[in-house]
């Protein structure tokens, strides 16, 4: 029975919190945390073994600080726990996630808000540019290791609707897809990709719904 209700739970669970994150975040003071999670199109989306990453962006730290914030949410739909246990950029070390690297837990059915207020933060270091995207490779204990291609925005970069927004509202959403164990992420086209770090985003490699990657304008 648990393995059963648990999908149904994190259905419901995941539609509280997409919605909530749309509603209230526009009600936010302005600053670095306070629209964080404003959503937008054009983030990336990716599955990696059972888990659901959504909203995967970094924010970028203040010019030239080399380091950046990882902001996702990340759903475990399945039975057991996992735990994030690193975030890297390509062509950067890796950084440990949770306080003092124990890694951030990701209990079954329950949303984690990495980067929110009051929610486990994760510092990667690279020097990276609002504006253009990022490969991002998370580490789990249980579901391997994935790349995602996310956008870099800035701690304050302004919104149509006031405060603080990720990106331009309207614009498709880059994605990668599910994987495990190895890193793929595939280029526009499907090919590998030909450089560590892309200014466009990447198309799904996977059967995960989204809009297509936005082409390179004359």
């Amino acid at each position: 029975m648990r393995a059963q209700s648990v999908p149904r739970r994190s259905a419901v669970v995941r539609s509280a919190v997409l919605l909530l994150l749309t509603t209230s975040t526009a009600a936010c003071a302005a600053g670095p945390d306070a629209e964080t999670y404003r959503i937008a199109p054009d983030n990336a989306n990716a599955d990696i073994g059972d888990l659901e990453l959504r909203d995967v962006r970094l924010v970028a730290g203040p010019g030239g600080s080399g380091s950046a914030t990882l902001a996702a949410y990340i759903l475990n739909p399945g039975a057991e726990p996992d735990t994030l246990t690193a975030v890297s950029l390509a062509g950067a070390g890796s950084a440990p996630a949770g306080g003092g690297g124990a890694g951030i837990t990701l209990p079954p059915g329950e949303p984690v808000l990495v980067g929110a207020p009051g929610q486990p933060e994760v510092q990667v270091s690279g020097n990276v540019s609002p504006g253009t995207y990022e490969l991002v490779t998370f580490t789990f204990a249980r579901a391997g290791r994935g790349t995602v291609n996310a956008s870099v925005v800035s701690a304050a970069s302004p919104s149509p609707g006031g405060g603080v927004a990720s990106q331009t509202p309207g614009s498709p959403s880059p994605t990668a897809g599910t994987t495990s164990g190895a890193s793929p992420s595939l280029a526009p086209g499907g090919g590998a990709p030909t450089a560590e770090r892309s200014a466009l985003p990447t198309e799904t490699a996977s059967g995960v719904a989204s809009p297509a990657a936005r082409s390179r304008q004359p």
